[in-house]
């Protein structure tokens, strides 16, 4: 019988575990990312741009993708509260639909909304990750 002995890890180099991440979404968030990337002192590992997550190219050795969305009810149930119906006709008018669909899903994704188009793009399935605190945002991790 053989048995192994972790070796705990005592560099404090911080290029030994560099990665180097890149993300992408619309003004807001990435402003902020960098921001609290330059506060938690890791601005110079990681990039964040503005961009369609359609431009993304290139290849990368691992990726994650999230999904932030606003946090209604998990199923929709008429007529819904103020704050819901409000959300969902301010989604219907500031996001148009995509070109390249016949869809209007508005930003008011419901879980089985976003696991059917996830499923339909060749993800296995989505989950909502849990972020506290957030008040009236939910983000879901699309599981490959």
């Amino acid at each position: 019988m053989s048995t192994t002995t972790a070796t705990p890890l005592t560099t404090t180099d911080p290029e030994a575990f560099a990665a180097h991440l890149f993300g992408a979404g619309n003004a807001m968030p990435v402003e902020m990312a960098r921001r609290n990337a330059a506060e938690a002192g890791v601005a110079d590992r990681v990039r964040f741009h503005l961009a369609d997550g359609a431009e993304m190219h290139g290849s990368y050795d691992a990726g994650v993708v999230v999904v932030m969305d606003e946090a209604v009810a998990e199923v929709f149930d008429p007529p819904g509260d103020d704050l819901e119906r409000l959300r969902y006709g301010l989604s219907l008018t500031l996001c148009p639909p995509c070109p390249a669909t016949t869809r209007w899903t508005g930003t008011v994704i419901r879980p089985s909304t976003l696991r059917a188009y996830a499923q339909g793009a060749g993800f296995r399935d989505i989950e909502i990750l849990p972020i506290e605190d957030f008040g009236l945002w939910r983000s879901y991790e699309l599981i490959a």
